[in-house]
């Protein structure tokens, strides 16, 4: 170099390096076996930490549950990991586990982050107040607003933004406007001081060196090689050499700023110094102090995510710096590492259907009917919900609730997704039991029972339901009646009735037995926002002439608001009647051959296509004036496997494939079945909508949101990542013109896309099998003989559409999404001793536009807290009408920090969600935490 010359790099002034690990909790092996190395680097940190105070603070991945994880194994070191944390040089949270938002639902968010930092505050400490999100592939556009409602001003990604989009440093604004500094880490992602200094610092090897040979090793590399290693049996290194090559530590330094120092437009560098599963070096401080003499014109220190980004956010000249709106789903345009990877939200479906019923089930059912039972002077199961909260966040670190990782890490989370659910159960069952107990002390009359329906949503809804009834011996089947909570007549049908025996279960006796009559009946009710309605059910007779009966005849099932007629092909025309809008040829399958990751779908070169098609067969298999059920059956020939993943084998074997759709009487929705096994390798199955909306966008239900996507491929010549057309979904997905639309209502389901075609069809991505690809290194891929992404067996898949009238938004497909996802819990109770209060809606809000995601006690239990959000682009007024005796409300932060009181107005609280608003609402507990109904 000549004078005057400039090197890259020259206008960063400081280098913040940040030691830290990524935990996969659950990846390459399971729990307990990554468990066993957690110990190991978390015991080195606590070492290094007391041992050298130039090793100024550690990072434990953004997330709390390692500490848990750890200190169970390690209790003796509680007090001494609670005192560097309280000290700052361990770092942890803000995050519980770190999730892909895109498997998981926004509640689950918010509850992760809560949880995250109670594990802080119980060690002594507070969470990191850094966004640090990098595990997200494709990141919410609302995580603005969820971070600055837990006080936390900065956000750290590098999923789905792209370097061309802007510097480092940029402003991400949320819909609602909410604004966070944000940092995109550069092109070697979370890791590259690990990469291209610390290697070369302590291996003396190039950055990118990956080869080892084990027949040159002093370092005592180990295998389990007896073939009973429950896995993937590789070398382990017990004595890893512990040098310094000094000499290359400059250059290496050097070499990293001209990789990356352009993306920084502030002369603030991050460098990240850790790595999948990685334990710190006992020579960090060292190699940062050699990198300090060898560039004496910067500042380079061992430092934190908080004040890296403290000082961003110092040098940020806010009136030139970039602002990036929305959510972040941008394909990498160039460069490396920093892919957005979208394509694990269609691996293991039925896993990811197990946790949308384990989420659906704690937040709005059990949590609400808990809420219930407090107004009624019952205990808040706090531990119950506890522990059922622990194993569903417990699932959601990212590659596990991704799917992403062995048969044997599924295991694991299906397992504590079923205790969730068990749990979830048990709160929902005796909170249904103990308001039972305090509303039906009424005896009943000879020959009859009693019902409790409880809508757990904070509307009025209308539900044809069935229930299980068991009925004195003596009871007739042509005698039978229901009546509702003011004497109403309901409409009602028989299914079954048979004679039957129950045991019946005392905390003091031995389980006698009871002879009934067990009658199936369904029923249509009309049922009240947030609480119980009360169903007699007795001799008498049932309304037998219904002007809006479901009619079934051949081929058409009809409601009265929608018609539904198969076709020979398998396929359905669906006629909405308020618009006049037909759909035709719904429900066709396309299977296509499979290739690529978890993380990235490839199609196979060489694959052709294969549409469901021929005779079908059709049938109605559900008949009655309450709900009929059109059911049709087609059959595929479908290839096995691929073939050297460039073709589909020509060997094929017949799937056959049954659709099951169903109209219910005042049902605006068709509730839709697919069954079918599954014995097929390397294929992606979907169902085809074709919608004929003339729109060049789709509105999809988002986190918090409703967010609008153009359906217009992008021109991506030339990106290192090609453009996905599948995307992800939360709620529902939706397609409007002026003349109204079509929405899909998935159960569990996560991605969909909507084809550019004149049609504009929408497809449902049911499976896609492909082997596991266990991506752990760019050199070398370990394909697993694990079956359980492969799907194979008999599956099982719900979901509705729903035709509509107006835009998403005034039709409420959110409040429909709700309504199908979230079941109605039934109770029979008999006569008992207690005197009957007043059966009264909780909470009721009034306005369809805002959905309602929680409704629970507070973290402090003084309150009740709701959690409500507008995902319009205009204010929203908003009541909400309480039947407790609740005399305060306040606004509240996520972190149910209280912010402004809110007025009671007559029955109930108002006020007003600005646009894209999420809003937290406490309502003071009186006498204690238990508030009573008011009378």
């Amino acid at each position: 170099m000549t004078e005057g010359d400039t090197m890259a790099g020259d206008h960063i002034r400081e280098i913040h390096v940040v030691c830290n690990t990524h935990w996969d909790r659950e990846f390459r092996d399971s729990f307990e076996k990554t468990r066993a190395k957690l110990v190991e680097c978390l015991d080195t940190a606590l070492d290094l930490l007391r041992d050298d105070p130039a090793y100024a603070s550690f990072m434990l991945d953004g997330q709390a549950i390692v500490a848990e994880d750890y200190l169970e194994m390690r209790p003796e070191r509680r007090a001494e990991f609670s005192e560097r944390l309280r000290t700052r040089r361990l770092f942890l949270g803000p995050w519980y586990t770190l999730p892909d938002a895109m498997n998981v639902g926004a509640e689950a968010l918010v509850r992760n982050l809560q949880r995250g930092r109670r594990v802080a505050r119980s060690l002594g400490g507070e969470p990191m107040k850094a966004g640090y999100i990098p595990a997200n592939w494709g990141q919410p556009g609302q995580i603005p607003q969820i971070l600055r409602g837990f006080g936390i001003d900065s956000a750290l990604i590098y999923r789905g933004i792209s370097p061309h989009e802007c510097p480092s440093e940029w402003i991400w604004r949320a819909p609602s406007g909410d604004e966070v500094v944000a940092h995109r880490f550069a092109r070697l992602a979370r890791y590259n001081w690990y990469y291209v200094v610390h290697r070369p610092a302590t291996r003396g090897k190039d950055w990118l060196d990956k080869d080892y040979r084990l027949e040159e090793s002093t370092e005592l590399p180990v295998r389990v090689a007896d073939g009973q290693a429950r896995g993937a049996s590789n070398f382990t290194l017990l004595c890893p050499a512990k040098e310094l090559h000094a000499g290359r530590v400059a250059a290496a330094v050097q070499h990293l700023l001209d990789l990356e120092a352009a993306d920084s437009s502030t002369g603030l560098f991050l460098a990240m110094h850790g790595h999948d599963i990685s334990v710190p070096h006992p020579l960090d401080p060292e190699v940062v102090r050699l990198a300090q003499e060898a560039l004496p014109g910067k500042r380079i220190v061992i430092s934190n995510l908080e004040d890296f980004m403290a000082r961003v956010s110092d040098a940020l000249d806010r009136s030139t710096a970039i602002v990036l709106t929305g959510e972040r789903r941008m394909n990498l345009k160039e460069g490396y590492w920093t892919y957005l990877l979208p394509g694990t939200i269609s691996i293991r479906t039925p896993l990811k259907v197990m946790n949308f019923e384990a989420e659906t089930a704690l937040t709005l059912v059990a949590e609400p009917l808990a809420a219930l039972a407090a107004v009624h002077g019952a205990a808040w199961p706090e531990r119950e919900l506890d522990r059922a909260w622990g194993f569903l966040l417990g699932n959601h670190t990212h590659d596990a609730i991704a799917g992403c990782a062995p048969d044997a890490v599924s295991a694991d989370v299906q397992f504590r997704a079923r205790q969730a659910m068990d749990l979830a159960d048990t709160v929902a069952e005796r909170a249904m039991a103990f308001v039972a107990g305090r509303t039906t002390g009424s005896p009943l009359t000879a020959g009859t029972a009693r019902l409790i329906a409880f809508n757990t949503l904070p509307f009025d809804r209308r539900e044809v339901l069935d229930v299980e009834v068991a009925l004195p011996p003596g009871v007739e089947a042509e005698a039978l009646c229901v009546t509702g909570d003011e004497g109403r007549l309901l409409a009602c049908e028989e299914i079954s009735f048979q004679d039957d025996s129950l045991f019946v279960d005392s905390p003091w006796d031995v389980p006698a037995i009871a002879q009934v009559k067990m009658a199936m009946l369904r029923i249509d009710v009309p049922l009240r926002a947030c609480g119980p309605t009360t169903l007699h059910i007795g001799p008498g007779e049932p309304p037998l002439d219904l002007d809006d009966a479901v009619a079934a005849d051949g081929r058409v099932i009809d409601n009265g608001l929608l018609s539904i007629e198969a076709q020979r092909d398998g396929t359905v025309t669906l006629l909405h009647r308020a618009s006049g809008r037909r759909f035709n040829g719904l429900g066709r399958f396309l299977d296509e051959g499979a290739a690529g990751t978890f993380w990235w779908p490839k199609p196979l070169p060489h694959d052709q296509p294969i549409l469901s098609g021929g005779e079908a067969r059709v049938e109605i298999t559900d008949q009655g004036a309450l709900s009929a059920t059109l059911s049709t059956q087609v059959t595929m020939n479908l290839p096995v496997q691929a073939v050297n993943g460039e073709r589909r084998s020509p060997q094929a074997v017949p799937v056959r494939l049954e659709t099951h759709w169903t109209l219910r009487r005042g049902d605006p929705l068709v509730h839709v079945e697919i069954l079918f096994t599954n014995p097929c390798r390397d294929h992606r199955l979907r169902v085809l909508f074709p919608t004929g909306v003339r729109t060049g966008h789709v509105a999809v239900g988002a986190h918090f949101d409703v967010v609008h996507r153009p359906i217009a491929h992008p021109d991506c010549t030339g990106w290192v990542e090609p453009h996905q057309p599948t995307a992800p979904m939360q709620g529902f997905v939706d397609l409007s013109d002026a003349g109204g639309g079509l929405a899909l209502i998935p159960h569990g389901l996560l991605e969909y896309e909507v084809f550019d075609d004149a049609d504009r069809t929408l497809a449902l991505t049911l499976i896609r099998a492909i082997p596991i690809r266990l991506a752990v290194s760019e050199e070398k891929q370990e394909v697993l003989p694990d079956t359980g992404p492969l799907c194979l067996g008999p599956l099982g898949f719900r979901f509705a559409l729903f035709p509509h009238e107006g835009d998403p938004l005034a039709a409420a497909c959110w409040q429909q999404a709700q309504r199908f996802n979230t079941p109605v819990r039934v109770l029979q109770a008999g006569a008992g001793p207690g005197k009957p209060s007043p059966l009264a809606s909780l909470i009721r809000v009034d306005n369809p536009r805002v959905t309602m995601t929680a409704l629970t006690r507070s973290e402090d239990s003084r309150h009740l807290a709701v959690r409500l959000f507008n995902p319009g682009d205009s204010d929203q007024p908003v009541t909400l009408a309480i039947d407790a005796a609740i005399t305060a409300a306040w606004r509240a932060r996520l972190d149910e920090t209280p912010g402004e009181a809110i007025r009671r107005t007559g029955e109930g609280f108002g006020l007003t969600l600005s646009p894209h608003e999420i809003a937290t609402v406490l309502l003071a507990l009186p006498d204690g935490g238990r508030p009573s109904l008011r009378t």
